[in-house]
């Protein structure tokens, strides 16, 4: 599922046996309700990490195992607007 580059870091939102998951590097998981906190949250931390000069790939699996939707968030991103560089839908 995941073709992460040189100096990428992978955040994956994915299904827990009860709720989601959201997996973050460096970091124990974190356990939501539903998909749409995880996601909301990963995007957050994500756009938080891109803003201190990262570069993030964030993964979104599907309750059926295939990927939903792989978002890409570039370094020296602001908190404006839409910070997804590049968002493709699986």
């Amino acid at each position: 599922m995941s073709d992460i580059e040189m100096g990428e870091l992978l955040i994956v939102v994915r299904p827990a046996a009860e709720g989601w998951m959201l997996e973050r590097p460096f970091v124990e998981p974190l356990l939501f309700n539903s998909g749409a906190q995880a996601e909301r949250a990963a995007r957050v931390y994500a756009e938080g990490l891109a803003r201190a000069g990262l570069r993030v790939v964030l993964e979104i699996v599907l309750r059926d195992g295939r990927l939903g939707a792989r978002l890409s968030f570039p370094p020296h991103v602001s908190a404006g607007a839409n910070a997804c560089e590049r968002c493709e839908a699986a």
